[in-house]
């Protein structure tokens, strides 16, 4: 089973915009970076998306090389390829943690997603988001009657999934 961002932690953020990595989500971009070793730092790519995304979606390098895959994968000038090109690579960065597994966030980024002295961390399985605690609350508000209607619908996320591949 490869390993997965699960689950979600809050972590402070210091006046130097240091936050750290939870360490279940270090030991996956770890355990999902073909040249990672013992010692080295954590890599991940960083998208910021675009001007009214909130948060920040973070990817760990084996992700990052299936999006870079399909993205090779379809022709030169197909507008797909130009559309994404656009608006992903622009707005990502690669970066790595530091000694104490704590990633910089730039005060463009806490300024971008109204990140001051906490950031939420949030596992999405394949990838993980970083949001300021009370924007992501209230979007788990925001959709929380939706979420109630599938879950009524289909008993569980099992089911659902279930669903969904048919």
């Amino acid at each position: 089973m490869a390993p997965r961002f699960r689950n979600s932690w809050s972590h402070k953020v210091d006046s130097k915009g240091r936050v750290a990595v939870p360490v279940d989500f270090r030991r996956v971009l770890e355990a999902n970076d073909p040249l990672w070793k013992e010692g080295d730092p954590s890599r991940l790519v960083i998208y910021q998306g675009p001007r009214r995304q909130n948060y920040l979606e973070c990817y760990d390098m084996a992700q990052m090389s299936r999006i870079d895959e399909q993205f090779d994968a379809l022709p030169d000038g197909h507008p797909n390829k130009v559309s994404f090109a656009k608006v992903f690579y622009p707005r990502s960065s690669a970066t790595t943690t530091d000694d104490n597994g704590r990633l910089v966030l730039s005060p463009k980024l806490r300024e971008k997603t109204g990140i001051g002295t906490d950031a939420l961390f949030v596992g999405l399985g394949n990838c993980f988001q970083i949001w300021e605690p009370d924007a992501y609350e209230a979007m788990i508000e925001a959709e929380e009657d939706e979420e109630e209607q599938i879950l009524a619908t289909f008993g569980s996320p099992m089911r659902l999934l279930t669903a969904v591949q048919e």
